[in-house]
């Protein structure tokens, strides 16, 4: 139930992906994002890469982009990825571009 209304909720706040690993805690997640039409589950190999993969998007595309991590490690893992894309400001620099 949670998971849906997550999902429901990012879903009507225009996003169209999330990047993650699915398993463990994220099961949920996994098969709410399978029933709501509009979002893809982007997989990614480990979570580093997929807080990569969001803050990238982010930046190309100046919208705001979603990662997910599973408790405990895969969180700890997508700390690089989060922690480069507030450096670089993601979301923001399509606004400041000439």
């Amino acid at each position: 139930m949670i998971a849906e209304t997550v999902v429901h909720n990012l879903a009507a706040n225009g996003i169209q992906r999330i990047w993650g690993v699915p398993g463990g805690s994220l099961n949920a997640v996994t098969e709410a994002i399978r029933r709501e039409k509009g979002i893809e589950w982007m997989l990614a190999r480990h979570e580093e890469e997929a807080a990569f993969a969001a803050a990238g998007e982010a930046a190309l595309t100046g919208e705001l982009a979603v990662c997910a991590g599973s408790c405990g490690p895969g969180n700890m893992h997508l700390i690089n990825g989060l922690y480069d894309a507030h450096r670089s400001r993601a979301r923001d620099s399509r606004r400041h571009r000439a």
